[in-house]
């Protein structure tokens, strides 16, 4: 029995010796694994097993660095030996069978243990453990049950509330259920211990203070807050405190109490910008209330005194002078009679207000930001003014102290503020084409400046290259294109730190098609974490439409790795803050995890990473069958959420919030329509190959949503489908192209095949050859994708036909896998598509056979005749006889659509153009190669 203990299985508890001594076997395997070398810790934990055998915590050691080397299949034919009912293990094998889980990404098994672990030794210990692991799970009925058994057995107050945050957590799965019945309950449950036992801890103050917020009585969440005994045991900031405190009142429509105590705090402290707000919000509920003149006349009176009061009008903060602005706003927004009630205010013109505001803060790079949201107060004439003002302040007084040296940025950030109000009021685009180019250079100048400070110059970078853009998108212009590229290089190598310049080069790079410096520079840019998902758009699906297949398996693996590893961390602060009873917490991280699990980039990297790696990374037949069917898991289409920052760059363009805001909806659409067509195609040749049993009836349903999916889009994106020059636009996925383009068509067409055979089979009929297509046919399907090559003029001509030839590589390998499935159908071969026993090597093959092998000839015919391909993976090393002259053509004209620009970067020019120019050739000769 002893013996057993310390191997890690038994009932009895080890001695300290006893835990000295398997401590000192096992911790090679421990350090190993610790040092990222799990090979190692494999060869650690089988010296430890030769000698000892029956040491189970060396097994699932081994079995985790088994799952580290991505053996997983190994490491689980150990567990799953281990792992039984009635087993029991301590605490150190428990860990390790825990990690194994978190690293497969099986949560679930982690229940199951510890349920087996209590069901055998029922300690607290085992029991805080199996809540965590149903916290992992968000399974919060269980949590509950778990969390009151603590309670009732042991008794310490934190289980207690750790029950009531599940049945918290229960209200807010379901909001109907809650009001009826889990609010209520949660009340009853803290109000009967609160009376018995008091409040030990803040976290029970917060977590009463959200039920008292769920069942809508905010008003005595308030009082709760504001109690001396909470303030003592809260640790939340004072400031956000009172924030919370008045937008429960807010909530209780308690306007009278949120404007006196925002009046109070606001003499304290006059800049915080959610005082002003909550006053704002409660006077004017307080004027739509009022029913009468005098009571509307003592709300003005307050706001009046606490907007004048001494030492407001003269402030250098802000937040007294934007909060005229505010205030002025939103007398303007409302209907009569309040509307009128501005006046009795007099708090002067919007004309008045931004100019004052603008030439008290211009020196700061947060003034253009401050007031754009208040420019629609302006009619033309006054933005006019506002323009024409700022600018006779810089040419009487701004130069006047550049002159005499004083503080060159700061003025600097003077011409900054007017160069983006005539942007946003729109005064540069009625600029003659050659005055703007010029004002180009003039800008230019001013980066050149010595001694030109970061935020500054890239500041000044911004403003030309919106310029140059907005040339390109409205009037076809390359050369601008070419010198905001140029331009941008240049402050990205003088700025490294900056992101605003490689954001728009790869914004550029992106409508070009350059990705090896679109990777470089999303290097560079080292975005992590969430930002993978909120800016994952922009390099998708560049090495997808750049025939950059293996980068893009690379790419796509990495992205579904992001998501994984996003769910274990959000996993693992839930659990962090139920330990630490930052209750408040939970529910924000629930709702991180579901936007993180129902991202649309989500579900398109996975889509895309098994699609790519079936078709270009996997030899065997099988395993790419297995991993383009994926996974049973129901995809709720309508319900994936659209994460993306497309204001990361930002923009003085007029109106373009609504412009951005537009953009998002159709993108979205498309993106999602994209990746479901992609999905279909994916699940269809899964069931063609019979993946997880799929059989007739599987692969006919999958072919009818394809079928009607594919004719959806075609209605939806037409061939002349526009794609948005706009600089904060994702990248294309040009789906019109794709459905368009007949690179579905003949996949379609096998698939049909596939489906009568399969049917035929089923039901006892013979299987002929006038099941499969016509090779003639398929291969004048298969001819339409590639038009003839055409030379052409246009700069980078060559991005549109290398995004036709990677799709072109992607149907002829779904082809070529999807005739391997059907040879399988050959009488003469067993289901595996080997040879049957008995049959001679030298009989002449069958005629379905025959008739395989001339589809086969039928898509070989669009491979160059130097190699001959054995398998799906060689087709990302050949190249169609259309696509080679592509790059002949791409090679041949590279001189002559280099421009020659009369300006002072010419040769840099050049240079950066023809690197352009090489990327793409790189793209195509990797193709080739």
């Amino acid at each position: 029995s002893s013996f057993r203990v310390l191997y890690g299985v038994g009932t009895d508890v080890m001695s300290k010796a006893d835990q000295l001594i398997i401590e000192r076997r096992l911790r090679p395997i421990y350090d190993a694994i610790d040092a990222g070398n799990p090979k190692k810790a494999v060869q650690e934990a089988d010296k430890v097993l030769k000698k000892h055998p029956v040491t189970v915590c060396a097994k699932v050691l081994k079995a985790l660095a088994l799952i580290r080397s991505d053996k997983l299949a190994d490491g689980f034919e150990i567990i799953n030996t281990l792992d039984v009912p009635g087993a029991q293990f301590d605490d150190g094998t428990l860990q390790a069978f825990v990690h194994c889980f978190k690293e497969a990404g099986c949560p679930d098994r982690i229940t199951t243990l510890y349920e087996r672990a209590v069901a055998v030794c029922p300690t607290e210990q085992n029991l805080t453990h199996l809540f965590m692991a149903h916290v992992r799970n968000r399974s919060y009925k269980n949590q509950q049950l778990v969390a009151m058994r603590l309670y009732k057995e042991f008794g310490n107050t934190p289980y207690f509330f750790w029950g009531v945050m599940s049945i918290v957590m229960q209200a807010h799965e379901s909001p109907e259920m809650g009001a009826k019945m889990f609010y209520p309950l949660a009340a009853r449950m803290v109000e009967s211990q609160v009376s018995k036992h008091g409040y030990k801890a803040g976290a029970e103050i917060e977590l009463h203070a959200m039920v008292h917020e769920g069942m809508g009585k905010f008003l005595e969440a308030e009082k709760l807050l504001g109690t001396e005994e909470s303030r003592a045991l809260l640790s939340t900031p004072p400031t956000f405190l009172m924030a919370r405190r008045l937008e429960l009142l807010l909530l209780a429509k308690e306007y009278q109490t949120v404007m006196d105590r925002a009046i109070e705090a606001l003499s304290t402290d006059p800049d915080d910008w959610i005082l002003w707000k909550m006053l704002f919000d409660s006077s004017f509920e307080l004027l739509k209330e009022a029913k009468s003149e005098e009571q509307q006349t003592k709300i003005l009176n307050a706001l009046s005194e606490t907007i004048n009061a001494d030492g407001m009008s003269t402030s250098r903060l802000r937040g007294p002078h934007l909060a005229r602005l505010e205030l002025l706003g939103r007398f303007l927004r409302q209907d009569e009679p309040i509307r009128s009630l501005s006046e009795k205010l007099f708090l002067g013109s919007p004309i008045d207000l931004l100019l004052n505001y603008v030439l008290r803060f211009y020196a700061k790079p947060c003034c253009y930001n401050d007031i754009a949201e208040y420019l629609w107060m302006l009619d033309d004439s006054n933005k006019e003014e506002l323009v024409d003002g700022l600018k006779e302040f810089i040419d009487s007084v701004i130069h006047q102290r550049e002159q005499a040296g004083e503080d060159r940025d700061a003025n600097c950030w003077a011409v900054i503020m007017n160069e983006r109000l005539r942007r946003t009021i729109g005064t540069m685009e009625k600029m003659p084409r050659k005055d703007r180019r010029r004002h180009v250079q003039l800008i230019v100048q001013g980066i050149l400046q010595p001694n030109r400070e970061q935020l500054a110059g890239t500041a000044l970078a911004q403003l030309a290259a919106a310029i140059l853009w907005s040339e390109w998108k409205n009037h076809d212009d390359w050369q601008s294109f070419y010198e905001m590229i140029l331009l941008l290089e240049w402050t990205s190598n003088e700025y490294p730190t900056d992101p605003f310049c490689k954001l728009v080069l790869c914004r550029a790079y992106s409508h070009i098609g350059c990705m090896y410096r679109l990777v470089a520079l999303t290097r560079s840019l080292d975005i992590k974490s969430v930002q993978r998902d909120t800016l994952g758009y922009i390099m998708f699906p560049l090495p997808e439409l750049c025939g950059r297949f293996n980068v893009g398996i690379v790419h796509y693996t990495e992205m579904v790795d992001v998501y994984e590893q996003a769910e274990k961390e959000i996993s693992e602060a839930l659990i962090g803050a139920y330990r630490n009873g930052a209750f408040i917490q939970v529910p924000n991280l629930i709702a991180l995890a579901n936007k993180m699990r129902k991202s649309a980039l989500s579900i398109a990297s996975n889509e895309l990473h098994r699609y790519l790696s079936a078709l270009f990374a996997i030899d065997n037949v099988d395993e790419a069958v297995r991993t383009l069917h994926g996974s049973d898991d129901t995809i709720e289409w309508d319900s994936l959420c659209d994460n993306r920052d497309l204001t990361v760059i930002p923009s003085f363009e007029k109106d373009i919030e609504q412009e951005i805001e537009s953009l998002r909806a159709s993108t979205q659409k498309e993106f999602i329509d994209f990746t479901r067509l992609r999905h279909y195609i994916s699940q269809a040749i899964g069931s063609a190959g019979g993946a997880k049993g799929a059989g007739p009836e599987e692969l006919g349903a999958d072919l009818t949503l394809l079928r009607a999916h594919l004719e959806q889009c075609r209605n939806n994106y037409t061939t002349d489908f526009p794609y948005s020059r706009v600089m904060q636009s994702p990248s294309a996925v040009y789906l019109s192209r794709w459905v368009h383009g007949g690179f579905i068509d003949p996949i379609v067409c096998l698939l049909q095949s596939a489906l009568d055979i399969a049917t035929a089979r089923k039901v006892g009929d013979n299987i002929t050859v006038s099941m499969l297509p016509d090779a003639a046919e398929l291969k004048k399907s298969l001819s339409v994708i590639l038009p003839p090559f055409e030379k052409k003029t246009t700069p980078f001509f060559v991005q549109d036909d290398i995004i036709t030839c990677s799709r072109m590589l992607q149907t002829l390998a779904a082809c070529q896998l999807l005739v391997r499935l059907l040879e399988r159908h050959d009488c003469s071969r067993q289901s595996d598509g080997t040879q049957k026993k008995g049959k001679s090597a030298n009989q002449p093959k069958s005629e379905f056979l025959a008739h395989c092998e001339a589809l086969r000839a039928a898509i070989r015919s669009f491979w160059c005749p130097r190699s001959e391909p054995t398998g799906a993976k060689s087709y990302s090393s050949c190249l169609p006889h259309k696509i080679w002259s592509y790059v002949i053509g791409c090679i041949s004209h590279i001189s002559i659509h280099v421009p020659i620009f009369v300006i002072s970067w010419n040769t840099q020019l050049i240079r950066i153009v023809q690197r352009v120019y090489s990327k793409a050739i790189r793209s195509c000769t990797c193709i080739l190669a």
